[in-house]
């Protein structure tokens, strides 16, 4: 009797052992029911990209430029940054100018990832989402356009990457949730960028700058504090142009690098 009872407890466990040793690793550390994307060779996720974008071919088929929403309609737009294998290098003039007022839905644009790959961000891309409240840029944007974020409203932060050289004319004027600026590679800032920018209360420069022109930073009444990545002799060699009393007029903290 006690060796039947005995085989039986040895089967009990096998089946016991068997079901934890099937059962282990079954979502591989992810509790999320399966909806995370599949790792990448260095074990993070891959990241998703917003889907049914407009892309068009330009400089001779060798690059993409994002030029409209097309079927799109998500909330935080994640750019990517290349499509039909070759790179996404521009955002398209107007594309996506006044989003939150061509969706039928109340989802509005709120946020925008713009990838490494993107060097141009054309005239009034963005233009008048008042809906957007931030964007992160890429590490290899070169040149923001004539009214690129217009009267985006929303808008609390501008950090381009020192890459970024030019910023055209109107760029961001009218965001007046504008809070922090950040410019280190700039060496032309075109007039009006950030006129009536009046949230504006930091702004960082550098000893790249080459001129800032008229009425850039007008009305911007609560501007306190430019960083400034250089000299004092680096500053006096841009030409600050009329109507920009409130940059000059801030605390100037020289920074070395």
């Amino acid at each position: 009797m006690k060796a039947v009872f005995k085989r039986f407890l040895i089967c009990v466990l096998a089946v016991l052992a068997a079901f934890a040793i099937t059962s282990c690793g079954k979502n591989d550390g992810v509790e999320d029911g399966g909806n995370a994307k599949p790792p990448r060779g260095d074990g993070t996720l891959k990241p998703v990209y917003s889907e049914g974008l407009e892309f068009t071919v330009i400089n001779y088929g060798g690059e993409y430029s994002v030029t409209g929403l097309g079927s799109c309609t998500d909330t935080v737009v994640n750019v990517p940054p290349e499509h039909n294998g070759l790179p996404v290098t521009t955002i398209g003039e107007e594309a996506f100018k006044n989003y939150d007022l061509f969706t039928d839905t109340k989802e509005t644009l709120v946020a925008v990832t713009i990838p490494d790959s993107v060097k141009t961000i054309s005239k009034r891309a963005f233009w008048g989402i008042k809906t957007l409240t931030t964007v992160i840029f890429g590490k290899n944007v070169e040149t923001v356009g004539e009214e690129a974020f217009y009267v985006c409203n929303s808008l609390t932060a501008a950090i381009l990457p020192e890459t970024a050289t030019r910023i055209e004319k109107n760029a961001f004027c009218g965001c007046n949730s504008l809070e922090t600026l950040v410019l280190k590679g700039a060496t032309y800032i075109g007039e009006d960028a950030f006129r009536s920018a009046v949230s504006l209360k930091t702004v960082s420069l550098g000893k790249f700058l080459k001129a800032v022109e008229t009425n850039t930073f007008y009305a911007c009444k609560n501007l306190t504090d430019v960083n400034f990545y250089g000299t004092d002799t680096d500053l006096k060699a841009a030409k600050i142009g009329d109507g920009n009393e409130y940059l000059l007029n801030a605390k100037i903290n020289f920074i070395a690098e």
